[in-house]
This record gives C-alpha cells, structure tokens and sequence, in this order.
C-alpha cells in the first residue's frame, strides 16, 4: 500500500493554481458523466429503493455519482436492503432453553447472523468507496464546490482543502 499524502483530483489543484500539464496523471480513469437524475432499477424491492432514494440523493447533492459509479450503487443498494432483510428475520435467540431446562443452540439463527453481518461489512466497504462515513470524507478531504466556482459557505476550511479565492 502506498504512502504518503493522498493524491488531489485535478479539479483540485486547478483552483488552487498547482496544475501542472507534465504531471497530470494520464493512467487515471475517466469519470464518465455526472448523472443528475436517475429512478432506481425495476428489479429492486422496496427496502431498496428506499436506500438508493437516500443515497442516491446524498452523493447527487455533492456531486459525487457518476455513470461509472452505476453498478456500485447497485450493489450496495442489495447489500443494504439484504441486511435489512435479515435483520427482521433475526429477532430470535441464539440460544434458547428447552423444557428440561438445557440450553440449545439455534443454528439457523447463527446462520442468518453471520449472513447479516457479512452483507453489512460489504454494504461499509462500499460506503467508504463512496465517502458515506466520517472517516472517509476526511480522507477524501471532498471539496464542495458549485456550479460557480465559489465556496460552498458550510465546508469545513480546517483542513485547508481549497485556499480562498484570490481577489
């Protein structure tokens, strides 16, 4: 793993007057298109669509989901809406007491929380990819900028992500 600082788009470095052409990474991936409006699939269920009209809604007001970002969201819309599922189906006992007063062991319900538990660390991985934690917006450092150029007037300047404007 790599380290060091993380890397600035070139969005990034533009306003703060650091691009340089004969460093511009030209391995990078291109973004595709900003996606401004989009219904969620047919195939999903209610719980989730009910995710993906959150989500969804977060990454288009920061403008942070683009056509290649697609089937990510997809897939964390099914891992989400699978753990809400199961969480339902869960509300049983791991172990149980039968009439002679023994313990048992529910192996069905240990199965569904195991089950539950890796749809949910799937569903976080993706989430960080997207910037949908704490931790990961401050490792993105995202810059909210909009349409104009200006500053968004709630960011957080404390990291010093974009300098002012120069006058």
């Amino acid at each position: 793993m790599p380290a060091g600082r993380p890397r600035k788009t070139k969005e990034q470095k533009e306003l703060q007057g650091t691009y340089r052409p004969d460093r511009d990474n030209l391995d990078a991936p291109p973004k595709g298109e900003l996606i401004i409006g989009m219904d969620a699939p047919d195939f999903f269920d209610a719980t989730e669509k009910m995710v993906w009209d959150q989500v969804f809604g977060e990454l288009k007001k920061i403008n942070l989901i683009y056509s290649v970002d697609i089937m990510s969201l997809v897939i964390l819309c099914q891992e989400l809406g699978s753990y809400f599922r199961l969480h339902k189906l869960s509300r049983g006992k791991l172990v149980t007491e039968d009439e002679s007063g023994r313990l048992q062991y529910n192996a069905d319900m240990y199965k569904i929380k195991a089950t539950q538990s890796q749809h949910l660390k799937n569903a976080k991985t993706l989430m960080v990819d997207f910037g949908l934690s704490p931790q990961a917006r401050q490792k993105l450092q995202m810059a909210l900028i909009d349409p104009s150029g200006e500053r968004e007037a709630n960011q957080d300047t404390r990291n010093n992500v974009l300098p002012p404007k120069p006058e």
